[in-house]
């Protein structure tokens, strides 16, 4: 049965992963057609809160492979969804950024990040959010919370070879 969970899962992130990213905004746009205005249909939260009647299967479990800071261009964090720990067939490594610096967020010199710790990734029509340790800004404790991405920088999908 966990076979079957995770294999729907990775399947269903790749689907999410391609529909907000590669098509971006214009494959959710519509236009009036000779029929009139579409249908009004729900509107996508734009916050990474979980609605009320979603459960706690909605987040995607991974583990940071690499947190990175480019000499040029954004920082960018690759993941691998899901981790080794987990049997699966499939495993995809997706790699986060931001398309501006305008975009990159005041808490990213803080993300605590090292290789190999677990984490959690939620998606919407926004973008995506990765559950990430944050420093705090003055002495405290580092504190865990959603870190939003707005760009897929690649995404690159492993089969398992003891599982064809």
């Amino acid at each position: 049965m966990k076979r079957n969970h995770w294999t729907c899962q990775a399947s269903g992130l790749a689907l999410a992963m391609t529909s907000v990213f590669l098509l971006g905004p214009a494959a959710r746009a519509q236009s009036d057609g000779p029929a009139g205005p579409p249908p009004p249909r729900e509107v996508a939260h734009t916050s990474h809160s979980r609605p009320a009647n979603a459960s706690k299967d909605a987040d995607i479990k991974c583990a940071v492979v690499r947190w990175e800071f480019p000499a040029s261009g954004t920082p960018r964090l690759t993941i691998l969804c899901p981790p080794a720990e987990i049997f699966a067939p499939l495993r995809i490594y997706v790699q986060l950024g931001w398309k501006t610096a305008a975009g990159v967020p005041d808490e990213c010199l803080r993300i605590i990040a090292p290789s190999g710790t677990m984490t959690k990734m939620r998606t919407s029509l926004a973008g995506v959010a990765v559950w990430l340790k944050v420093g705090p800004e003055s002495e405290g404790t580092p504190r865990t919370k959603w870190v939003s991405f707005d760009m897929l920088v690649g995404v690159a999908l492993q089969q398992d070879a003891n599982h064809p």
